[in-house]
């Protein structure tokens, strides 16, 4: 069946009850959200595998990161819950596929080592999305390659899931602006909500590719936390025609926390990363410049 559904949601700790406390109330609508993505993904679509985006699993400057191993697990010690642990299963087949798929496409990828801890950015949704024992997951770390990279590695994703039986999800962990508010933790600026608003247009309606078109310099002035891993979900549906749905968006640490689902449409367009391929093989620069995460 391959790759035909994703989300997008926030990794916040705060969205954790026994780190959050009351503070969690703030975020109710957020995670009721997540919780209604985890039926879909479970309940509703019987999902096999997912691939969870996050942007702070450990680092590989200069290659994307895909773990291995059998059991993955992390909590929330950091955050003084250490009762609060996360064990997911790894989809095997699934991560070898896309290691496979991404040295054959020249895109650079490395291994994550089964006796690091997950990280957040995989814990938190993890909890909302993946409540069903028999989803086996693929957690995979984002690099500082260009953003352009982080799209064709999104599509790497999809093709290897062509290779597995049953469906995959993409799961892309994002906080976005962290500048939305006057209590926000980097301080207000008008690029968090414009930041924000560009980001949540572009899902709603469905036209992934202009996320590359927002400026680097909005970017970093937002100081977001999430956007590549929307870039390599968008990459996973190149090429194909897309429906999206926001559940929610609210700020109420001053952090943009967006929840929302793309899903396959009727109809293709043309994809960009075919555009991106001829364009190397000429030579030729891309229209859009190499950005820098």
């Amino acid at each position: 069946m391959g790759l035909t559904y994703g989300c997008i949601v926030p990794h916040s700790p705060n969205l954790v009850p026994q780190v959050g406390r009351e503070r969690s109330r703030d975020a109710a609508r957020t995670i009721e959200a997540m919780a209604e993505l985890g039926i879909i993904i479970g309940e509703e679509r019987k999902a096999k595998n997912c691939v969870v985006v996050s942007p702070h699993s450990p680092f590989l400057p200069e290659a994307f990161g895909v773990w291995e191993g059998k059991k993955l697990s992390g909590g929330m010690e950091r955050f003084q819950a250490p009762d609060v642990v996360v064990t997911v299963e790894l989809a095997e087949e699934l991560a070898s596929s896309i290691v496979d798929v991404s040295e054959r496409m020249e895109i650079p990828v490395g291994r994550l080592l089964e006796e690091w801890h997950l990280d957040r950015g995989v814990t938190v949704p993890a909890m909302y999305l993946l409540k069903q024992d028999e989803i086996r997951v693929v957690p995979v770390a984002i690099s500082m390659l260009g953003w352009e990279e982080h799209w064709l590695f999104g599509t790497a994703i999809a093709k290897a899931a062509e290779r597995i039986p049953g469906e995959t999800v993409i799961v892309a962990s994002s906080n976005y602006s962290h500048r939305v508010t006057l209590d926000a933790p980097h301080g207000y600026s008008a690029a968090g909500p414009t930041f924000d608003t560009r980001v949540r247009d572009a899902i709603e309606r469905g036209r992934l590719r202009e996320l590359l078109d927002i400026p680097q310099d909005l970017c970093r002035e937002a100081s977001e936390c999430g956007f590549a891993p929307l870039l390599v979900l968008a990459g996973a549906f190149d090429g194909r025609s897309v429906k999206g749905r926001v559940l929610s968006y609210e700020a109420p640490f001053g952090i943009g926390y967006l929840v929302a689902e793309v899903k396959m449409a009727e109809g293709e367009q043309a994809p960009l990363a075919a555009t991106a391929a001829a364009t190397a093989e000429s030579g030729l620069s891309l229209e859009q410049p190499r950005r820098r995460l």
